[in-house]
C-alpha cells in the first residue's frame, strides 16, 4: 500500500479493513493460517492493534514508488519471506509495484482490485489515459480482478482483456452496521465524502441551494470545501469525522444526496441504508444497481430539477422499515458469502 497518505481513508480505518478481509482468511483457512504482512508508506504505524494481520512501514514520509519497491524487497529480504500471494489494493501503483516485486524478489500470483469505473477512464485526461493504457497492457499478468459490483465488472469487461483472468465481485465492507436510534423524519440533506471535482461537489451545490441552507449537512474534507463554505455558508459543516462518528451522524440525516457522475459501487450509499437513510444519487453504476433492487431506497436523476424532485418526494416517504431490514438482511448475507470468496481467491484455491 504506497502512498496511504492519498486515501480518504485513515490508515486506521483502511487496516481495519484488511484486518476483516483477513479475518475470513483465519476463518477459512485454519491452522494453516499465517498473518499476511501489511506493508505501506506515507504515515506512520498507527497505534491500534489488529488481530489478523502484521504491519510494516517501508517509511513514514511519502516515497517514490522506485524507493517503496526497494524498501518492501529489503523488508521481505531481511525476514526471508516466501510470497504466497501479493495482494495490490489497486490496479495501479500497488499493482505495478507487485509486478515489480514478482521480477526482483518472489514469483508468486498476484491479485488486485478495481474500485472504480473503468469506462471512466476513457473520458478522463491524460493520467486517467495513462492508466486505462496500464490496464490494458498489464492486467491479463493479475492472477485474479476484484470487482465490487456486478456492473462494474461488465463495464470493465467491454474494455480490458480479462477473458482469461479469474474476475470476481467482492464490495466493500461496512466496518460499523450497528442500529442507531434515529430522529423523527429528519428533514436534511446529506453529503458524504470527499470534497472533490470527482465527487460532483458542483452540481450537489447546485441542487442544494434549493432547500433550506440550515437543513444541510456536509460530513467530510477535500480541496472543494471552501467553496463549498463560500456557496452554502449557513449549512452545517462536520469536517472529517471518524467512522464511529459517521455512524452516529446518520441518525440525524433525512436523505443522502450523492452527484458522482461515476460510482462503481457507493460505500456512502450503502451506509446509509444500513442505517435507514434514503438516497438520491446521480444515475451511475452503483446506484443503478442499488435501485433495480430497492427502488423505494434509492432515487436516481439526470439533472438538477429531477434531483429536487425525488429529494421532495424521498424526504416525504414514509412506511419504508420492511425495505430497510430487506436491504440490511440481504447485505450482510452476501457481505459474508463474498468475503470468503475474497479469501479464497487470496488462498490461490479457486
Amino acid at each position: 500500500m504506497p502512498s496511504i497518505e492519498r486515501n480518504a481513508f485513515d490508515v486506521d480505518e483502511l487496516l481495519y479493513r484488511q484486518d476483516l478481509y483477513c479475518s475470513k482468511l483465519r476463518e477459512f483457512q485454519g491452522e494453516a493460517f499465517e498473518k499476511p504482512l501489511i506493508i505501506f508508506s506515507g504515515v506512520d504505524a498507527p497505534l491500534s492493534r489488529f488481530q489478523n494481520i502484521e504491519i510494516a512501514v517501508a517509511h513514514t514520509k511519502p516515497i517514490s514508488l522506485i524507493s517503496f519497491v526497494w524498501r518492501t524487497r529489503s523488508i521481505l529480504r531481511r525476514n526471508s519471506i516466501p510470497v504466497k500471494s501479493y495482494v495490490a489494493g489497486t490496479p495501479f501503483q500497488p499493482f505495478l509495484v507487485s509486478l515489480l516485486l514478482q521480477f526482483f524478489y518472489y514469483q508468486a500470483p498476484i491479485h488486485t482490485a478495481i474500485h472504480g469505473e473503468v469506462s471512466a477512464l476513457k473520458s478522463g485526461g491524460f493520467l486517467e489515459q495513462v492508466k486505462l493504457q496500464f490496464l490494458k497492457v498489464f492486467i491479463s499478468r493479475a492472477a485474479s480482478v476484484r470487482f465490487v459490483s456486478q456492473r462494474q465488472l461488465v463495464d470493465a469487461q467491454a474494455i480490458l482483456p480479462i477473458d482469461h483472468v479469474k474476475t470476481f465481485v467482492t464490495p466493500v465492507p461496512v466496518l460499523n452496521t450497528s442500529e442507531v436510534n434515529r430522529r423523527v423524519n429528519p428533514q436534511t440533506i446529506a453529503f458524504v465524502g470527499r470534497l472533490q471535482a470527482e465527487r460532483g461537489v458542483q452540481e450537489w451545490i447546485d441542487i442544494a441551494k434549493h432547500f433550506d441552507e440550515k437543513k444541510l449537512v456536509v460530513i467530510g474534507d477535500g480541496p472543494l470545501l471552501p467553496m463549498m463554505k463560500t456557496q452554502l455558508p449557513n449549512a452545517i459543516f462536520l469536517g472529517s469525522l471518524k467512522n464511529s462518528e459517521v455512524q452516529e451522524a446518520w441518525s440525524g440525516i433525512g436523505v443522502l444526496l450523492s452527484a458522482a457522475p461515476f460510482e462503481s459501487y457507493g460505500l456512502a450509499m450503502q451506509e446509509a441504508l444500513l442505517h435507514n437513510v434514503p438516497v438520491v444519487s446521480r444515475r451511475n453504476v452503483g446506484s443503478l444497481e442499488l435501485n433495480d433492487k430497492y427502488p423505494n431506497l434509492v432515487g436516481l436523476f439526470n439533472h438538477k430539477e429531477e434531483a429536487v424532485k425525488e429529494i421532495n418526494e424521498t424526504l416525504a416517504r414514509k412506511n419504508l422499515g420492511k425495505d430497510f431490514a430487506r436491504f440490511k438482511s440481504e447485505f450482510l448475507t452476501a457481505q459474508d458469502e463474498t468475503l470468503i470468496t475474497l479469501a479464497r481467491m487470496w488462498s490461490n484455491e479457486l
